[in-house]
């Protein structure tokens, strides 16, 4: 699948997880990105917005590497 078919795909899974959760009120209560994070593979709907999936989870682990990187050049400018 080429960049360009998952962008198309993306974008018609996005509008379908717009609509989907507006109508499941097992998402209404819902305050941080952890909890839709796990609310989705409770519900399975994980499988259904694979690649919404994909981006949520990106979302929650790329802070950790970039910290790690902050934290090494500022070790890195001491020494």
């Amino acid at each position: 699948m080429s960049f360009g078919e998952k962008l198309l795909a993306f974008d018609t899974q996005l509008e379908n997880y717009v609509l989907d959760m507006r109508l499941d009120f097992n998402f209404d209560e819902l305050t941080r990105i952890g909890e839709l994070f796990n609310k989705l593979v409770k519900t399975r709907k994980h499988i259904i917005f694979p690649l919404l999936y994909l981006l949520i989870k990106l979302a929650l682990i790329l802070p950790v590497p970039t910290l790690i990187v902050h934290r090494t050049l500022s070790v890195m400018s001491i020494l």
